[in-house]
């Protein structure tokens, strides 16, 4: 079986120049189109799902306090490290040294 692609490209070109053709009328149906698939996915995700109830005193947590531990000393290294770059001057890249008045 042989496939003739240059019918293929005949229609492509067809419905290419048809909507050239036809410019303000596909920009029109192209968001009518875009309106339709957001109206459709604001009403899938707003109407047609039932709200389901969460019980939150049913819910139960916990306190990993080695991981709070590692999390803490990770901010500890941290500030110290961000404190200690408050101490150093650096050069103001902008002044110009050279030429004093």
């Amino acid at each position: 079986m042989k496939l003739n692609l240059n019918k293929g490209k005949h229609f492509a070109f067809k419905i290419l120049w048809l909507a050239a053709k036809h410019a303000f009328f596909m920009s029109i149906f192209i968001f009518l189109v875009a309106a339709a698939l957001g109206l459709s996915i604001y009403y899938y995700e707003n109407y047609s799902i039932e709200k389901a109830e969460i019980n939150y005193s049913e819910a139960k947590t916990s306190f990993d306090q080695k991981a709070y531990d590692v999390l803490a000393g990770y901010w500890q290294k941290n500030s110290e490290r961000f404190s200690q770059s408050d101490a150093k001057k650096y050069p103001d890249p902008f002044m110009l040294t050279g030429n004093k008045k």
